[in-house]
C-alpha cells in the first residue's frame, strides 16, 4: 500500500525537508491524489502526521538532552524557530519552556 510506504518514509526521514510535491514525485503519484488518499487512510493531513512525528521527537530530545529549543527545532526538521513554537503549542498545549518545566 502506497500510504504505508509514505508513512514509513516519513517515520524515517521526518527531520528532512519534505513537501507533498517531493513525496508525490518520490512515489510516482499525483500530489492532490496523495494528499486525499493520505487523509482518507489516516484521518489527518500528511503535514499533521509529519508535525506530530517532529513534535514527539522534540519532546524526547527535551527530556534526554539539555539542548536549546532553537537547536532542537532544527534537529527535528524546522528551519523557523517561531513556527516550531507554534506547532509545539498546537500539539501539546504547552510552549517548549512549559514542557521543560514539567521535566
Amino acid at each position: 500500500d502506497i500510504i504505508v510506504n509514505v508513512k514509513e518514509y516519513l517515520d524515517s526521514h521526518y527531520a528532512d525537508l519534505i513537501t507533498l510535491d517531493f513525496l508525490s514525485d518520490m512515489f510516482y503519484i499525483n500530489s492532490y491524489y496523495l494528499s486525499t488518499l493520505f487523509k482518507e487512510k489516516n484521518g489527518m493531513k500528511y503535514v499533521d502526521y509529519l508535525n506530530g512525528l517532529r513534535i514527539e521527537a522534540a519532546k524526547t530530545l527535551m527530556q534526554t538532552t539539555d539542548r536549546r529549543a532553537a537547536t532542537i527545532s532544527r534537529l527535528v526538521g524546522y528551519d523557523n524557530e517561531k513556527y516550531f513554537y507554534r506547532v509545539f503549542k498546537k500539539f501539546t498545549d504547552l510552549t517548549p519552556e512549559q514542557h521543560w518545566k514539567q521535566k
